[in-house]
């Protein structure tokens, strides 16, 4: 077309092998790096293999809720009803005490819930994307390189060594075939057991991949303490967080920074998928990747929020960029607090890490955006940049 006659009229052969350059042939294709070495060799050359033209959708989520955390908001919500900040304090203090956050812990009953609707999410989402792809004129092959093929054969071994109720004879009760999804898909999820939990579906079959390069900040000496808590027990060291929580690394354990850095391999193998991908991790990796999808400074990415039992889907737009929607699939407690903000006590202070504490009960989850670079539309529930606009 005209777009390839006018970089064809700029296009100068580059013929002299002490250079260094890199080539790329047919849309990342096949690449040609010639005395290419250091920082080059390591993170450009990936990147530039990673990208191409492919609509595929990349799904985020968070772990489902746990049952140290249902006890943690449980609680939360029945000091609301004290209308004293002074005895949420205390009711707040009494449950950090008996339901401190572990990396062991496990999926509560509103996590479950949320496991079987993102079964449930992925199944409708990949059919959808099939029949999609169907309908274009160009698009990847679905096993080009690295990505993540439909092994069916290894799926119904995992489905022959599954829990599933074989003695179930209900007619409303999924077949084998069922089961075994009709899309290639890659799941991707840290290796904490409730991400695990949460990505692995007794009824619906996926190989799913974890990694340790997924799971959470290391807070180090402070795992398991709310950032209130930290406050309390180290002011000086929080006085530096608020100055700068991007490159203030916790004591024995990492910075955001750190986090950034270790993430870079996970997300060559997200963006080089030709199909769609799920990634079950945590607040702190997904508001690293959040921020990367979004192209927004990655020293906010501490801001973004990231609501439980919700799916972020990013899809690429045509020319550059991605669509962001926002899909809530699941309650976070069974009663909410009161709707009126005026029979609320005080909110907390606000905090240099964005969490959970900060919607004080309100709406849990719900679908939200970053207010300085995103604008919310009711009726799509999708994120769209202003800058688009």
């Amino acid at each position: 077309g005209n777009g390839s006659k006018k970089y064809e009229a700029a296009y100068e052969t580059i013929e002299d092998d002490d250079l260094s350059y890199i080539k790329i042939f047919n849309l990342s294709s096949k690449l040609l790096a010639n005395q290419i070495y250091g920082r080059l060799s390591k993170s450009i050359v990936p990147a530039l293999m990673m990208w191409h033209v492919g609509s595929r959708p990349i799904w985020f989520c968070r772990a489902g809720q746990t049952t140290s955390e249902e006890s943690r908001i449980q609680t939360a919500v029945s000091s609301l009803s004290l209308n004293s900040a002074e005895s949420v304090s205390k009711e707040s203090a009494v449950s950090n005490e008996f339901s401190r956050f572990t990396r062991g812990d496990t999926l509560g009953k509103k996590g479950l819930e949320f496991r079987d609707n993102l079964s449930r999410f992925v199944r409708d989402k990949g059919v959808q994307f099939m029949s999609d792809r169907s309908n274009k004129d160009y698009e990847p092959r679905l096993h080009a390189g690295t990505s993540v093929k439909l092994d069916t054969d290894s799926i119904r071994k995992l489905f022959d060594g599954s829990d599933t109720d074989s003695s179930n004879d209900d007619d409303d009760s999924d077949s084998e075939d069922d089961m075994i999804p009709s899309f290639p898909c890659k799941v991707m999820c840290s290796t904490m057991p409730r991400a695990i939990d949460t990505a692995t579906w007794p009824y619906f079959l996926f190989q799913v991949e974890q990694y340790s390069n997924l799971n959470p900040l290391d807070k180090g000496d402070f795992s398991g303490l709310e950032l209130e808590e930290i406050m309390s027990i180290h002011p000086q060291w929080y006085s530096e967080l608020e100055s700068d929580p991007y490159k203030t690394r916790f004591p024995g354990g990492e910075s955001y920074h750190d986090l950034v850095n270790r993430l870079e391999s996970c997300l060559i193998d997200m963006e080089q998928q030709v199909s769609p991908v799920l990634v079950v991790s945590h607040v702190s990796v997904i508001q690293c990747l959040l921020a990367y999808f979004r192209n927004t400074p990655v020293q906010k990415c501490t801001s973004i929020e990231v609501p439980l039992h919700t799916v972020i889907e990013m899809s690429p737009m045509k020319g550059a960029g991605w669509h962001e929607t926002h899909y809530a699939l699941g309650n976070v407690v069974e009663e909410g607090p009161p709707s009126d903000d005026d029979q609320l006590p005080p909110s907390p202070r606000p905090t240099p890490i964005w969490g959970d504490h900060l919607l004080h009960g309100r709406k849990l989850p719900g679908v939200s955006s970053h207010p300085s670079d995103f604008s919310f539309s009711n009726n799509s529930n999708s994120l769209k940049n202003q800058s688009d606009e």
